[in-house]
């Protein structure tokens, strides 16, 4: 059981996500602000701009994380003294220190909830994908389970903010009258070509 959850952990190293995600926006924004606009090139210019908005929502609270880590040197659940205590070392270095919160469970996290904004109805399959990640950092004994949740209400804070952000300079998502938020339109243009593509396929 262990064995599995070492490989299902290795879905919360924030690697899988910034590399492709940073490439994606490196290579299509210049290329889009280039050419003429026309809509083509405004869908995939979105594109670009939602590519670097995962990136940007993994990143900033990946940063966060490693920030607080390295503040509050809490010792990892293999630094437990017989007493069922484990030591502080702020300031510290050295990663038996880093424990809380979990970057794993921060970044998954803070995946699932930024797909979940692009694919609302996948929420619940992203939330069950996040909590397993989250778990399994506590199940392979890397972190307490209090870790895991500060590192998910850490990707929340971070993650919500970001996207109030984008939405104020018209980025990727829009905020409406009412308060609430949805995609750009064209986001919601490029979602409607997607799933009329997906039907027509069938």
């Amino acid at each position: 059981m262990v064995s599995t959850f070492g490989i299902i952990t290795e879905l919360g190293d924030s690697k899988w996500y910034l590399v492709p995600t940073s490439v994606i926006a490196l290579v299509v924004l210049p290329l889009t602000y280039w050419r003429r606009s026309s809509r083509p090139v405004r869908l995939l210019r979105w594109g670009g701009w939602a590519a670097l908005f995962v990136f940007a929502a993994v990143a900033l609270s990946g940063i966060a994380a490693n920030i607080i880590k390295f503040l509050v040197g809490r010792g990892r659940p293999k630094m437990l003294n017989g007493d069922g205590l484990t030591a502080f070392e702020p300031f510290s270095l050295n990663a038996d220190f880093h424990s809380f919160p979990s970057g794993h469970a921060n970044t998954a996290v803070a995946l699932a909830i930024t797909l979940a904004f692009f694919f609302p109805r996948l929420r619940w399959m992203l939330a069950a994908f996040a909590a397993l990640v989250a778990a399994s950092r506590v199940i392979v004994g890397t972190h307490f389970v209090s870790d895991a949740i500060g590192g998910a209400l850490l990707a929340v804070a971070t993650t919500f903010a970001l996207r109030h952000w984008c939405a104020r300079h018209r980025l990727v998502f829009v905020q409406m009258p009412h308060g609430a938020y949805r995609l750009a339109r064209e986001g919601r243009i490029l979602g409607r070509l997607l799933l009329s593509c997906r039907f027509s396929a069938r």
